[in-house]
């Protein structure tokens, strides 16, 4: 149910849609359990990285960023699941320069 996705955001990635195509395009890895659930989540963390970035405040395209997403996803996004973690989105943004 763990899933997770990683991007390098080159120097000078601009317009606009070439950062979001960038970020969508990332792939993500793990948890074929829920796939519908995971993908949702997945794309959910893409678009605020998106708007995140888009927002400059980390800087803008003057610099480059290592991103990592992860979570966690269960089928029908149950709350209890026995020995499994709830949902969550967990979402890193590292300004390199």
């Amino acid at each position: 149910m763990s899933w997770s996705a990683s991007v390098t955001i080159p120097k000078g990635t601009v317009p606009v849609e070439a950062l979001e195509a960038t970020i969508m395009d990332a792939e993500v890895l793990g948890n074929t359990d829920c796939p519908t659930e995971r993908d949702a989540a997945a794309a959910s963390a893409k678009r605020a990285v998106y708007e995140i970035l888009r927002s400059t405040a980390l800087g803008g395209g003057d610099h480059s960023y290592s991103v990592s997403m992860s979570g966690h996803a269960n089928p029908g996004n149950e709350l209890e699941r026995e020995g499994v973690s709830r949902d969550f989105i967990n979402i890193q943004i590292y300004q390199n320069g």
